[in-house]
């Protein structure tokens, strides 16, 4: 079934009791390994949803990281899995300053003669080096970061009438950002992109954020935005006036988007 329609309606039965297997699965399978479960984890790839895949080919800049950023993990090199995102990004405006002392100082010049008991010496000596550092990662940047997704996930929540595409446009599956103008409406998916775009133009990393689908029996299939801050993944959820942490959901996770290269997709692990 597509994303779209199962925002507002409940899968069918058959559909329902597969979804719950593979949540039970999932769960099953994330005890088993002692998974963080703050955090989302990136298994086998999978296909984008169709309505997904439709956008990206009309609007490619949708399924792109913004061409100033770069799409390397804050990590590094040595970060080879995405939970290495949980580490917040410095800010380019905060430093510390690291001083360095001299090995040595140079050793005086021999008296000068035949003045005797006269020595000359330095009468300066070095300064001690001093080069600008960037700062360590500080926690509280992702805490003012928290009350702003907050606001912005209530703002889109407000302003956006939630209605499904086949009454928008007759088609069950269109994917695009709902907009908060009046008259705004979308469904689950389209609040999701939007919620996207106005955090990126906020200024958050746009590596740090990333589309999921998920499974709830009272709900059926949705889509949400997840925000990745040093403490655990948040969710903005259309369906919810708070950002909640990942694990409080009581959601079932079906597919992920890959932050980093963001019109890949992949199964939870």
């Amino acid at each position: 079934m597509a994303v779209a329609t199962a925002c507002a309606a409940q899968p069918a039965q058959a559909r329902e009791v597969d979804l719950r297997a593979q949540a039970r699965d999932a769960d099953l399978r994330a005890q088993a390994r002692g998974a963080d479960t703050r955090f989302l984890h990136f298994g086998a790839e999978t296909e984008p949803p169709r309505g997904y895949t439709a956008m990206c080919q009309t609007q490619p800049d949708l399924c792109r990281l913004p061409t100033e950023e770069k799409p390397e993990a804050p990590g590094g090199d040595g970060c080879a899995d995405f939970a290495c995102l949980m580490t917040p990004l410095p800010s380019p405006t905060m430093f510390r300053i690291e001083v360095t002392s001299q090995a040595k100082m140079q050793p005086p010049p021999p008296a000068i003669r035949p003045a005797a008991l006269v020595q000359v010496i330095p009468l300066f000596r070095a300064m001690p080096s001093v080069r600008m550092m960037p700062s360590a990662p500080m926690l509280t940047d992702d805490h003012l970061w928290l009350e702003r997704i907050a606001r912005i996930n209530a703002h889109v929540n407000r302003h956006v009438k939630q209605v499904e595409d086949l009454q928008s446009y007759g088609s069950d599956d269109v994917w695009r950002p709902a907009g908060t103008g009046p008259g705004a409406t979308g469904d689950c998916e389209d609040l999701a992109l939007e919620k996207r775009q106005e955090l990126i133009a906020a200024g958050f990393p746009a590596s740090r954020l990333f589309i999921a689908i998920a499974f709830r029996q009272e709900t059926g299939l949705h889509a949400v935005l997840v925000a990745r801050l040093a403490d655990g993944d948040r969710v903005l959820d259309s369906g919810n006036a708070f950002v909640r942490p990942v694990a409080q959901t009581g959601y079932a996770w079906l597919s992920l988007q890959r932050p980093e290269t963001p019109d890949r997709w992949f199964y939870p692990a």
